[in-house]
C-alpha cells in the first residue's frame, strides 16, 4: 500500500483514484472549488477530498508517496507547479501528465520517447514549460506524454452522437489515441516503482488511424452519418496542431518496462466504452 495525491481530479484522475482505492492504497483527491470537492467526495467515498488551488501549500504533504498533477496549466505556468515541487522530498516521486503535442510534426513517422522536442500550440508549450520546470527543481519527476485520451463517455464516438464532431480538411494524417483504462495501468505502474530508467515517457495504443478512417469506423459501428467537413482555417491554432501532427506513437520506454495496452486499438477501446455506457445506464 502506498499513498497517492492526485492533483486536478478530472476525467483521468477519478478513473485512477477509483483503480488505487481498489488496489488498496490511501489517496487525496482535489478540486479547485468546493462544489467539485463535494462531488468528489461522493464519487470517491474511500478517498480523501480537499479543495486546492494549484501552489497553495498541502497539509502534511510529506505523507504521499506519490503526487500525480493532473491539472491543465494555466496561464502562471509553470510557477504553481514548480511551487508544489518544492515542497516535496527526493523520495516523493512526481507523475506529470503531458502531452505528445510537446514533440514535432511527424509527418508520419514513428514516434518514441526522444523524438524532437517543437511545440505546435501554447497550450502544449505550458506543458512542456511545466515539465522542465518540475524536473529541474525536484529529481523524482516523471513525465507522462499521452496521446488523445478517449474511454466511456468521452471521445469521437459521443461527440459523433451528439453531432458536433467535424473533420478538419481531408483528416488523412495519423492521429494516436489511448483508452483511459490503459493511461491509468502505466500511471500506477510508473507510480509503483523504485527507480525508473528515465524521466520522460510517451504513450498510444498500438494502431494510430486518420480522423477519417476513425470516424467511418465509428460511424458503420454505431450507425451514425459521418461527419460534415470544415476548412483547416475555420478551426483553432491548437486543433490544427493537434490533428495536422501525423504522429505515429510508440511508447516502447513504457513497453521495456512491462507495460502493453489491453485496449490496443480504438475497436477494443469503443468496445469496452460502449459496455461500460450501457450497465451505467441500466
Amino acid at each position: 500500500m502506498s499513498r497517492w495525491a492526485i492533483l486536478g481530479c478530472g476525467y483521468v484522475g477519478k478513473r485512477l483514484a477509483a483503480t488505487l482505492l481498489d488496489l488498496g492504497h490511501q489517496v487525496l483527491v482535489t478540486s479547485r472549488s468546493e462544489e467539485g470537492r463535494k462531488a468528489l467526495a461522493k464519487a470517491l467515498p474511500g478517498a480523501r477530498a480537499v479543495r486546492y488551488l494549484m501552489g497553495e501549500d498541502i497539509e502534511n504533504c510529506s505523507q504521499y508517496d506519490v503526487v500525480v498533477i493532473s491539472s491543465a496549466p494555466g496561464s502562471e505556468a509553470p510557477v504553481p507547479e514548480q511551487a508544489v515541487a518544492e515542497q516535496l522530498s527526493p523520495s516523493q516521486r512526481i507523475l506529470y501528465l503531458s502531452t505528445t503535442g510537446v514533440y514535432a510534426p511527424a509527418f508520419g513517422v514513428a514516434v518514441e520517447d526522444d523524438f524532437e522536442i517543437a511545440p505546435g500550440s501554447e497550450r502544449s508549450l505550458r506543458r512542456l514549460r511545466v515539465e522542465e520546470a518540475l524536473q529541474s527543481c525536484h529529481a523524482s519527476t516523471v513525465a507522462l506524454r499521452i496521446s488523445g485520451i478517449y474511454g466511456p463517455s468521452r471521445g469521437v464516438h459521443m461527440r459523433m452522437r451528439r453531432g458536433d464532431y467535424r473533420l478538419i480538411g481531408a483528416a488523412d494524417t495519423l492521429v494516436s489515441r489511448i483508452y483511459v483504462d490503459d493511461l491509468v495501468d502505466a500511471i500506477v505502474m510508473l507510480g509503483s516503482q523504485t527507480r525508473l530508467p528515465h524521466q520522460t515517457f510517451v504513450i498510444g495504443d498500438e494502431e494510430p488511424t486518420t480522423a477519417s478512417e476513425h470516424a467511418r469506423g465509428i460511424s458503420e459501428r454505431l450507425g451514425l452519418p459521418m461527419p460534415s467537413t470544415v476548412d483547416p482555417s475555420e478551426v483553432s491554432a491548437a486543433v490544427r496542431a493537434m490533428l495536422g501532427a501525423d504522429r505515429k506513437v510508440i511508447p516502447r520506454r513504457l513497453h521495456e518496462l512491462g507495460w502493453r495496452a489491453k485496449h490496443p486499438t480504438w475497436r477494443e477501446g469503443l468496445t469496452a466504452a460502449l459496455a461500460e455506457e450501457q450497465k451505467l445506464s441500466q
